[in-house]
């Protein structure tokens, strides 16, 4: 089991933008700064034949050749003024590596 999972780190740097409407008022608010997050991707492929290439390999799970699921959790966005924001994402997805 183990050998089908991996789990990575995020981290970057980015703009976030957020409008708000509340039907009396709109506004937008936008922030650059520091992202992070953390994520896992699990290898639904079964024949670990496909999994081999002619590079070194010093990790597990994460050159699985077929199918694949990955989610991850980001956290995007704080903003401590007025209207203290915090923007946070869980995005999930299928891959095909070939």
């Amino acid at each position: 089991m183990a050998d089908k999972i991996n789990v990575y780190a995020l981290a970057g740097y980015g703009r976030t933008t957020i409008d708000y409407t509340n039907g009396v008022r709109s506004s937008t608010l936008k922030k650059n700064g520091f992202s992070y997050g953390v994520g896992m991707e699990y290898d639904l492929s079964s024949d670990e034949s496909l999994g081999e290439y002619a590079r070194a390999f010093d990790g597990q799970g994460d050159q699985e050749k077929g199918w694949g699921l990955w989610i991850d959790f980001q956290h995007l966005l704080t903003n401590e003024g007025m209207t203290h924001t915090d923007s946070n994402i869980v995005t999930a997805g299928i891959t095909y590596d070939f």
